[in-house]
């Protein structure tokens, strides 16, 4: 059956295409920004995979907009569900930091979990705290809070890592886990 085929839909009677193809070609147009942002919460509420992203660039070659796409895949850090957590990975990985494992699942006292960034050995939680997450807008910031004291009850270590941090102060957020890791 053709790719095309396995993303139509009907509703109310309706021809559509399904919410992979709607995603990936939103991807291929909107504004590049627009759609990294569009791309990190599919990839967050599970609505697309890099995979399925693999197969659409690969199926349609020479498709407007393959170029973005590919940009845009190219920018996909797995276990990274937002740009701060990709820059997170990757200053840990620059500063030779190893034993951390993304979006690390834990059972708590409230349920099943996920740190952004675990160091399960240490029992150390860098927790990345986007601004359009955690805005007074947002329910998360109580419900962070909450499993953060949920962690530390447990006897975790957490961090808190804020975009200033990881923009601006990268060098001094390194030493800092360097610290928490050592102690």
């Amino acid at each position: 059956m053709p790719l095309a085929r396995l993303h139509r839909t009907t509703f109310d009677g309706l021809p559509i295409t399904d919410r992979v193809r709607t995603v990936i070609d939103l991807l291929r147009t909107e504004r590049l920004d627009v759609a990294r942002t569009l791309l990190d919460r599919a990839i967050q509420q599970g609505w697309l995979s890099e995979f399925e992203l693999d197969a659409d660039i690969r199926a349609n070659k020479g498709r407007t907009g393959n170029g973005q796409l590919k940009v845009l895949r190219f920018g996909i850090e797995p276990g990274a569900q937002a740009e701060s957590e990709r820059r997170m990975h990757r200053l840990l990985r620059r500063a030779g930091l190893n034993g951390w494992v993304p979006q690390y699942e834990i059972q708590l006292p409230s349920g099943s979990r996920y740190l952004d960034v675990a160091f399960p050995e240490q029992r150390v939680a860098l927790e990345v705290d986007g601004r359009r997450t955690h805005d007074d807008k947002s329910d998360r910031f109580d419900d962070d809070r909450a499993r953060q004291n949920e962690l530390v009850a447990l006897g975790w270590r957490v961090l808190r890592v804020t975009w200033t941090m990881l923009t601006r102060r990268p060098d001094a957020l390194v030493h800092q886990i360097a610290q928490l890791l050592a102690a």
